[in-house]
């Protein structure tokens, strides 16, 4: 299985960037390229909760890696 890390230094207080990561309408609004709409169909933030969420190309003749303009990914 093939796993991705991201890294980004973010000048906030504590708080802030863990809501930011554990508010589903937050990860909906900031983890989304360009070009791209986020769509959130799963995100449990309990310990070993899972999460499901696609990247849709906003220009539907751009080709996603999964299923036609989206890209999907889980954990």
């Amino acid at each position: 299985m093939a796993t991705t890390r991201v890294t980004k230094h973010i000048a906030a207080p504590p708080g802030r960037v863990y809501s930011a990561l554990t508010d589903p309408d937050s990860v909906q609004r900031w983890m989304v390229p360009d070009g791209m709409t986020s769509q959130v169909h799963e995100f449990d933030t309990r310990e070993g909760g899972t999460l499901r969420i696609s990247l849709t190309y906003d220009n539907p003749d751009e080709s996603g890696k999964t299923h036609g303009a989206t890209d999907a990914f889980s954990g």
